[in-house]
């Protein structure tokens, strides 16, 4: 459902009086041809019970497949990121290339963009996908029609091949369409999911077909969005990178535009304060060598090394992850939002992106080579110890929470994996992130003991590989940085989260969003959308002029509405579905008013919804937007 916001006018006029020039301002690049994208409802028809429709042609238990390199002609005109192509390569991966020829198969799903190849990738859900076997078969299969090509894969099964970026299979299956259109519209449509097993330590079972793999991966981690032919350009579906652990609860629609991309930059400062002070043994800290109840069984090594299980918690059929592997509100780094987050005891914590094999290989920053998306405080081939500790804690209230990842005692790999014996050294180190200012702090103890071998990387690097901020030079680094970093990122252009969610029924949790493009004057497709709320439901946007302190309005414990609202805007239904799958989508241009310049506005969705936590009304987390 797509509404312009006919009060936008409403919506944005409080910031004509507000507007300040306080904050960092982001650099707004040149225009570029992209998409806008908005969730629509659930629903699901497969095309194999069509006449018309024409399988692909890939057999059983087919693993890292794709189309002949002429692909599949696309039966209309059709322009892809303003260029006109005329075919697309589906492969068994849950995506398909743009364009003939060049290989597109690869397992390993990427956040988008990436200069990296492959490129030009359409991906409905882009992860370690195979197909079944001869007693449980997947098909994948298109229509083509003058209105339409639809490509759907059905039933598809999670791999073990053990690919750096995929997924392990124990079964599980999932079922989605990619369909094209005339106008250059693209949708996403999602059918029945099965989430695979992860509830065992690598090595892992044989999946359906036969194939194992020690590769400890926690579930799906999948891309969903769309990618130019260049790799320079992109747009993620949902807001979750390249780590969606299942297939959202609603479809999506991109629909094409120019848009004005707006990069962000960050002040690194260097500062003694606060000191190092560990989170070992504090209330609310959640220890993670070993990880029981985490992602893998208490029966898995308590002293791992290239730590690949201190994962992110995989999710239900159609739902969001949540547990320990959660970020307790959506964290934005170079301007991405990251809900997860993959700590490894190798000194790098990757937020919302697949980690890309052990890491035990650190890496110079910069690169669009996995890992991408992380904050790397000093990331070498480390090794824990009995009296190792890595954990994170979650402090202070909302909204301006801090979430805490620490590594204490950890030392050299000294060559036998899993022993509990590494080197003598003692690195202790953390990162924690801010609420509501995204600002990052780097704090390091100078008890650290550090011997020779170190050969280190100290840096923070976007989702794409393309930019990134070090703290430290090169990747060979022999010794901490000599203080604390603070990185703080600019905020006119930034979209940022702050707060908590009030569940409705079933527990569901309403998301609030953008519809992908960023908040600069005169940005006719800018928007906001609810996601994951009761179908066919009341909702509306609540305005008002950004975080004004601690605390908020307690509607009925726990649920708690943030800030201070001055006006509601974009009233009407969410789609019609079962609870979880409703969704809004509502156009809210920005008017190319200076005097918007760098103001502050917050959002906040609420929903009636007799069966939430408040039992009146189930709210999304609050968005704070700032325009360039």
């Amino acid at each position: 459902m797509i509404r312009t916001l006919l009060a936008s006018t409403l919506l944005l006029a409080p910031l004509a009086s507000v507007a300040t020039a306080q904050s960092t301002a982001c650099v707004a690049g040149a225009p570029v041809s992209s998409y806008w994208v908005c969730p629509y409802a659930s629903g699901f028809t497969s095309i194999l019970g069509d006449p018309a429709t024409q399988s692909v042609g890939f057999g059983s238990c087919s693993d890292n497949s794709q189309t002949n390199p002429n692909g599949i002609s696309i039966p209309f005109a059709f322009s892809y990121f303003g260029s006109a192509t005329n075919s697309v390569r589906p492969n068994t991966n849950g995506s398909m290339k743009i364009g003939s020829g060049g290989g597109g198969d690869t397992p390993a799903n990427q956040v988008l963009p990436s200069t990296a190849s492959p490129n030009g990738m359409v991906a409905p859900f882009w992860d370690d996908l195979k197909t079944g076997p001869v007693g449980d078969p997947s098909a994948i299969s298109y229509l083509a029609t003058p209105a339409s090509l639809i490509v759907e894969w059905n039933n598809m099964k999670f791999s073990a091949a053990g690919a750096s970026g995929g997924s392990p299979g124990r079964n599980g299956s999932v079922t989605f369409q990619a369909a094209l259109f005339p106008n250059g519209v693209i949708e996403f449509r999602y059918g029945p999911y099965t989430p695979p097993d992860t509830t065992t330590c690598p090595p892992y079972p044989a999946d359906s077909c036969g194939s194992s793999s020690a590769f400890p991966q926690s579930g799906p981690t999948a891309t969903i969005g769309l990618e130019n032919t260049g790799g320079t350009v992109g747009v993620d579906g949902t807001g979750l990178g390249g780590a969606n652990p299942a297939p959202p609860r609603h479809n999506l629609r991109f629909t094409p535009a120019t848009v004005t991309p707006v990069p962000v930059t960050y002040t690194v400062t260097s500062n003694g304060t606060p000191p190092f002070a560990s989170i070992q043994g504090l209330p609310g800290t959640i220890p993670m060598l070993p990880s029981p109840g985490f992602n893998d069984p208490a029966t898995c090594p308590s002293c791992p090394d290239n730590s690949g299980w201190l994962r992110q918690p995989t999710a239900g059929p159609g739902s969001a992850a949540s547990g320990p592997g959660s970020i307790p509100w959506p964290f934005t780094l170079f301007g991405r939002v990251a809900r997860h987050f993959n700590l490894n005891a190798n000194g790098i914590l990757v937020l919302g992106d697949p980690l890309g094999g052990d890491l035990s290989s650190n890496a110079s920053p910069s690169s669009s080579a996995a890992p991408n998306f992380y904050i790397a405080p000093f990331w070498d081939d480390l090794e824990a110890t009995g009296s190792s500790f890595v954990g994170v804690r979650l402090g202070s209230v909302p909204p301006f929470r801090t979430l805490t990842f620490e590594w204490n005692g950890l030392g050299l790999f000294d060559g036998t994996s899993g022993d509990c014996s590494a080197s003598a050294d003692s690195v202790r180190m953390q990162v924690v992130l801010l609420e509501a200012s995204d600002n990052i702090e780097i704090r390091y103890d100078p008890t650290s003991v550090l011997g020779a071998g170190f050969s280190a990387t100290a840096a923070v690097e976007s989702a794409s590989g393309a930019s990134s901020v070090s703290t430290l030079p090169d990747s060979s680094n022999a010794a901490l940085p000599p203080s604390n970093v603070l990185l703080d990122p600019c905020d006119c252009g930034a979209v940022r989260y702050l707060g908590l969610g009030c569940p409705g029924t079933g527990g569901f949790v309403p998301r609030i969003g953008t519809t992908g493009v960023a908040p600069v004057l005169g940005a006719a497709n800018f928007g906001v959308t609810i996601t994951d709320a009761l179908g066919g439901a009341p909702a509306t946007f609540v305005v008002g002029l950004g975080p004004l302190g601690p605390g908020g309005l307690v509607v009925v414990p726990p649920c708690t509405m943030w800030g201070f609202g001055l006006l509601t805007a974009g009233g009407g239904l969410t789609t019609p579905g079962p609870p979880g799958s409703g969704t809004r989508c509502v156009l809210a241009p920005i008017p190319a008013d200076p005097s918007l310049s760098c103001g502050t506005l917050s959002l906040q969705a609420s929903v009636v919804d007799l069966g939430a936590a408040s039992g009146l009304v189930a709210f999304t987390e609050t968005l704070l937007v700032t325009i360039l």
